[in-house]
């Protein structure tokens, strides 16, 4: 499924005072073919079935992640196909822009876990400050992994972007192998 009348799909930022609400005069609309935006749109790629709206790099100006869950992508010269992917859209003074705009997958430097078919990295997405550091930091869903039991992907924000290095995956295998709680239940989200 496309969102929007892109192929592929898109995000729309709509903006707006206080008193008079929003507006769609002055729309910003981007997706894979928008200038600085990673990827190539393809149909059925679903940009903006999930966004999430936050500060990763506490600049005062909205961020937007978005995920891109039936992306397919390519490694060691075979399809992934809905393998997925997030794109991070960063904000300006402006409005939201395609400038600067980052990808990130399971085959990003720095991610563990390889993109795999049917993953759908990108079905849910959160831009919040989970570290109260004032960044938001990146959790990112994926509803294929694990044969269908999903995972999730923690990336944290700190003062020179995106701690790639430092991201966590969180899924049936890491529940299988610790209990944190000490009954053998574990919380829904962790992070270090």
């Amino acid at each position: 499924m496309d969102h929007g009348v892109h192929a592929g799909g898109q995000v729309t930022a709509l903006y707006g005072t206080a008193g008079t609400g929003l507006t769609s005069t002055g729309a910003t609309v981007i997706h894979q073919d928008t200038s600085g935006v990673p990827g190539t749109a393809e149909s059925g790629a679903a940009m903006g079935t999930a966004v999430s709206v936050g500060d990763y790099n506490a600049d005062v100006d909205a961020d937007v992640l978005t995920g891109v869950p039936n992306e397919d992508i390519t490694r060691n010269s075979v399809n992934q196909s809905d393998a997925g992917t997030s794109v991070l859209l960063k904000g300006s003074s402006t409005g939201l822009t395609g400038t600067g705009a980052q990808a990130i997958s399971q085959d990003t430097s720095g991610v563990p876990g390889s993109t795999k078919t049917g993953d759908n990295l990108g079905s849910s997405v959160s831009l919040t400050d989970l570290s109260g550091y004032g960044r938001a930091d990146l959790t990112i869903g994926a509803a294929g992994e694990d044969t269908g039991n999903g995972a999730l992907l923690a990336v944290p924000s700190n003062s020179t972007g995106l701690g790639l290095s430092t991201s966590t995956y969180y899924g049936s295998q890491q529940r299988e192998q610790r209990s944190l709680c000490g009954d053998g239940s574990q919380p829904a989200i962790l992070f270090p």
